[in-house]
């Protein structure tokens, strides 16, 4: 076999090896963004929007129909995550007198959920509470209290 041929073959498989490799690894890291996480009680969505559940940077948690009745403020510090309720449901996380949905990281989204202060005492305190950037708050009810905080 001539050398320019022994070349020519040596090239042709790096590059199907490169070609392989670099589509399994864009595989693996589309896959690792798009994650859904389902919730149906409320230590599973505080523990997703905290950071110390499975929920990442990028993933989008889909909160099952029921009352969620609370026993501290929800915080939410995982940036660039999407809450929103299951297709065709009305999920109720109900905050009592000094409880609050606090959004503490950037570019999150909650959509479809109703939020309701069910021991309001006259609190001032919003309900929803975001002192984070670019909030998304689509289609949402909040009763018994307001939305509040930095806006931007």
């Amino acid at each position: 076999m001539s050398s320019t041929r022994a070349r020519a073959i040596f090239v042709a498989t790096i590059m199907v090896i490169s070609v392989v490799g670099m589509t399994a690894a864009f595989a693996g890291s589309a896959a690792a963004q798009t994650q859904q996480v389902n919730v149906d009680n409320l230590s599973d969505l505080k523990d997703n929007v905290s950071g110390s559940g499975t929920a990442s940077s990028g993933d989008t948690i889909i909160v099952e129909e029921g009352n969620y009745p609370q026993t501290g403020t929800v915080t939410v510090q995982v940036a660039d995550l999407t809450i929103r309720a299951a297709d065709g449901q009305n999920p109720e996380i109900q905050l009592n007198a000094n409880e609050r949905f606090r959004i503490e990281s950037d570019n999150v989204t909650v959509d479809g959920i109703t939020f309701d202060r069910v021991q309001s005492q006259s609190n001032t305190n919003p309900v929803v509470n975001i002192v984070a950037d670019s909030p998304k708050i689509e289609n949402n009810e909040i009763r018994g209290g307001t939305l509040g905080g930095k806006i931007s």
